[in-house]
């Protein structure tokens, strides 16, 4: 009678043990999907970012113009495309999950594309846009590039990220008219 009771005590014991175990090693798993799905939403973040980086790389030179001067290829679409890639390109969706240094230069970036329609209005050439801001628009593209590339080792930690996230709670006054980098001097 007392080996069964030693053998019943020891099998109750067993199973909350086992129950126990089983709960944390759950709590763990569900854990790990919360931080997996947190982490490819920063991914997605990146690679939509990322893509505008990338479509503003290539440049023309116009040889047959008298100056041959560069502007991004960006520039050579019809307005009509010109003004739906800066829509998708200045889309702050998913900007919560970039880092405040890369959303500054992704808003830098929005404001110089508003600053070129406010330039092509006046002009009529999108072209001739392209020239006049090819440097900003190459030094804010190089900006964002290396802040998405300083956020990848990093990328994973997501309490450390959450922790540092400033929100902005005033909405700044800014002149569309003048270049983001004569607006910081």
């Amino acid at each position: 009678m007392e080996i069964l009771g030693v053998i019943l005590s020891s099998a109750i014991v067993a199973t909350v043990l086992s129950s126990l175990v089983t709960i944390y090693i759950s709590r763990l798993g569900y854990k790990d999907k919360y931080f997996e799905k947190l982490i490819d939403k920063r991914l997605l973040a990146h690679e939509e970012l990322y893509a505008v980086v990338n479509s503003l790389k290539t440049a023309i030179q116009d040889t047959e113009s008298v100056d041959r001067r560069t502007y991004h290829q960006v520039f050579s679409m019809d307005y009509d495309d010109f003004s739906r890639f800066t829509a998708h390109s200045s889309s702050q969706n998913n900007s919560f999950w970039i880092s405040d240094e890369t959303k500054k230069a992704a808003t830098d970036l929005n404001r110089e594309f508003f600053r070129c329609h406010l330039l092509f209005q006046e002009t009529g050439d999108l072209v001739e846009v392209g020239r006049q801001e090819y440097r900003e628009v190459a030094r804010i593209r190089d900006q964002l590039e290396k802040c998405l590339l300083a956020e990848l080792p990093s990328l994973h930690k997501i309490d450390v990220f959450l922790s540092n996230k400033t929100i902005e709670t005033q909405v700044a006054k800014v002149d569309l008219k003048k270049r983001p980098s004569d607006a910081e001097s």
